[in-house]
Parts: C-alpha cells; structure tokens; sequence
C-alpha cells in the first residue's frame, strides 16, 4: 500500500450500523464499503468501467468473462482467488435475503482458471461488475445474515469502532496506491455542525448539505447521484399532460437548486448521460384547472410558482403541506400535479416508480410494454415507451455538494479514499 497523505477525518451524517456489504444500504455504503472491500471492475473518472480486483477479458451479450489480477488478499493473507468471485455471482443469484438480489436472479457463473465466465439473463448493466467481492470459504460455513461485517479484502481495514466514530487504517502490501493510510469517519447529523467543523478545520472530507456549506478553506465539488427531482401526472389525459410537460420542460428549474442540479428529460440519463431524448408525444391540449401538490419546502414553492406562471392562463392551485400529510396525499392518488423526487441505486429500480405495482408508482401508470422493458433490462425500449406515455416529467437530477480542504491534495474520482471510487462522477 501507498499513501498520500497520513490521516484525514470525513464528516458523514451518519455511519452505517452493520459493515456487511449484503445489507448495507446507506449513506456510508460509499464511504466504507469501497474502503473495505474490493469489487471486480471499478469506475473510473468518466463513469467508465475499468480494471480493479479483475479485468474484463470479454463482453459480448450476455457473457462476460473476468480475470482475477494478482495481488489482492483477504485479511489473514489468503489470496483473493477466481473461486470467490465465481461464487460471488452464484451467491448473489440465489440469495433472496438480499435487498438487491432481484438485480442478480439468474445469474451463473463458473471458473476457467484464474478466469471466470458469467453468464447473465439480459445484458448486463454496470453494477453487475461494482459489488464487493465476497469470501468463499467464509459464507460456506456462516449463515451471512449474522455477520457484522466480512473480512477486508480492500485497502483499509477497521481498527474501531463506537456509534459516532470509525476509524480505519491500511493494510500492508495492498497493491494498489491509496489516498490516506489512516481515516477516522464521524457522524454528525447536524448540516450546520459540520459546516462550522470543516470552517474551523476538524474535518478534512465533508459530505455537506447544500444549505449549509463551508465557504472558508474550502474547496466544493459537485457530485453526481442517481436521484432526480419531477413533476408527476394524475387523472389527465395523454393530450394534457403533454401540453404541461412541453410548458415546463424548457424552463430554468436547475437554477432554484443554486447550481447544484443538472436538466434531464428521462430518468435513464441518470445511468446513460449520453443519451438525448425529446418527447414522442403531440403538441397536447391545455387542461381547464390544475392542483400541484409540493411539500412544505421553501425551493418546492419556488419551482411551484415558476411552473404555475408557465402554465398560464390555466389556473394552478398550490397546495403546501407537512411532510406528514404531503406523503399521505400523495399516497393516496389525489392530485393532478405534484413535485417529488425519487432516488436509485440501479436502473432495475426504476420498476418502482414506472411499474404497474410499483412502491414509487403514485400515478396510476401501467403499462404492458414499460413492464416487458423493465423486466428484460431493454432500457432503450423502456426509454422509448416512457417518453411516449409521460407518466411523470424529470426536472433535474439532483448534485449533492463535497467540501474538500485546501491543500488536502485529494479531489473526488481523481484521487479518491482507494483506487475505487466512493461517488459516482464529478460534475464540476
């Protein structure tokens, strides 16, 4: 293992309560996993995929084909070896008690060698390649729901632990080189604390909220993440909603959001940017009177009122409520427009706000076709369906801000925690 720099202390909102890459689904999933565990490819500055524990031999189709590299082991000095990523995708494949084990239902794999050959129902998708490597001869005698965490297999590895601080130092002979051979993780809920904390230099990392921000010693950086912000229909017709839709869809929404937004069309260019797309439907006809439903949220009512303005001289009712009873509104169906968001972590979770059952789904939307497009993977087509049928209009994809000090010498992507990065990609 190679350092930077010596130490650096992150400030998070909060910690995750278990380390078992299995279960682990919130917002230190990014700021340990990838600390502790390596994966088989790795993203790289440009949302690429590249080599990481494995390279990617072939991809064609469904088949995919992975060569273990040398050099990596688990905590004790066993070698990281082609059995455990094999049995890493069969694992995945038949393990229900995974939150995400739908996104691997399917999946085979064997070994050739130190080559393994992964056989996937659809064309697989990124993160088919970004989770963690899991240790074989360890989940053939444990049951793994009882397990904290797994042995490290990455570049650091936990020295302590208490339920506001998390300290992890490097582990020797890792291959590859990384940022800090020491990071202490806090958790301080408080936005206005860790600001005042990266201000008066207690924090070197901070995971920041946009209203409260650092503005000394500082530098900001915009980070990408699968959430987006939109305007959602019900009870109009296909006519209506486009008309709305192509109202709202040129205006300057992503300025409200003090920079930290980027405009989209669809939710799928969250996963692929480059993709253009423009709306399939007609011109539309203007509905009589609308209701938009926002949750009590100072940046929610300005956007209200923006969009109000640009459907004029149709008359739009907004209605503001607490979160409570905004959520229980919503739920409930009854509302013609409303602004809410809606966060992922893979394209496959877009069943659950475009799906005919979906948990996200408050529109009344199903379709035959999104669900056949969903259910085979074919974003494409699931695209082309979306921007015909409209069940809800993207506004932005929300940034979320990281405050880095001055002089740290480390930035995200480029020289991030390890060699695999803890973010998606770097706006700015």
């Amino acid at each position: 293992m190679r350092a930077v720099a010596l130490s650096a202390v992150i400030l998070l909102s909060s910690l995750p309560s278990s380390l078992n890459p299995l279960f682990l689904n919130q917002e230190g999933y990014t700021a340990v996993v990838e600390m502790l565990y390596v994966s088989p490819l790795r993203l790289g500055s440009g949302g690429e995929l590249r080599s990481y524990a494995a390279r990617l031999v072939e991809l064609k189709g469904r088949r995919a084909v992975l060569e273990v590299l040398p050099g990596f082991f688990w905590e004790g000095g066993r070698p990281l070896s082609a059995s455990d990523l094999a049995f890493t995708y069969n694992f995945l494949a038949h393990y229900r008690r995974n939150p995400t084990y739908p996104y691997w239902r399917g999946i085979s794999a064997f070994k050739r060698g130190r080559r393994v050959v992964v056989v996937f129902p659809a064309p697989p998708e990124k993160y088919h390649f970004l989770f963690p490597i899991l240790p074989e001869r360890l989940l053939r005698r444990a049951r793994p729901e009882k397990l904290e965490e797994f042995p490290p297999s990455g570049p650091y590895r936990l020295k302590s632990r208490s339920p506001s601080r998390m300290v992890l130092e490097g582990r020797e002979g890792f291959p590859l080189k990384v940022s800090f051979s020491r990071i202490v993780l806090r958790e301080v809920p408080d936005p206005v604390t860790r600001k005042i904390m990266m201000e008066a230099g207690q924090g070197d990392i901070c995971v920041c909220s946009r209203q409260q921000l650092p503005r000394k010693g500082v530098r900001i950086f915009k980070i990408s993440r699968p959430a987006f912000l939109y305007l959602g229909f019900r009870g109009l017709t296909p006519e209506e909603r486009c008309w709305v839709a192509r109202r709202v869809k040129g205006l300057s929404l992503s300025s409200v959001a003090q920079g930290f937004a980027k405009p989209i069309l669809t939710p799928f260019q969250l996963w692929f940017p480059a993709e253009e797309a423009k709306l399939l439907c007609g011109k539309g006809s203007p509905p009589t009177n609308l209701t938009l439903l926002i949750p009590a949220q100072r940046e929610r009512l300005i956007l209200a009122q923006i969009i109000q303005a640009s459907l004029a001289p149709v008359k739009v009712k907004i209605i503001s409520l607490e979160r409570g009873l905004f959520l229980r509104r919503l739920r409930s169906g009854n509302f013609q427009l409303v602004l809410s968001a809606f966060s992922l972590d893979f394209p496959s979770d877009l069943k659950e706000i475009l799906g005919c059952k979906g948990s996200a789904n408050y529109f009344g939307y199903c379709s035959r076709e999104m669900e056949g497009a969903l259910q085979e993977g074919n974003w494409g087509k699931a695209r082309e369906v979306f921007l015909r049928d409209l069940p809800f209009l993207p506004l932005y994809e929300s940034l979320y801000p990281v405050a880095v000090k001055k002089g740290l010498g480390w930035r995200p992507f480029e020289n991030s925690f390890s060699s695999a990065s803890p973010f998606r990609s770097i706006v700015q």
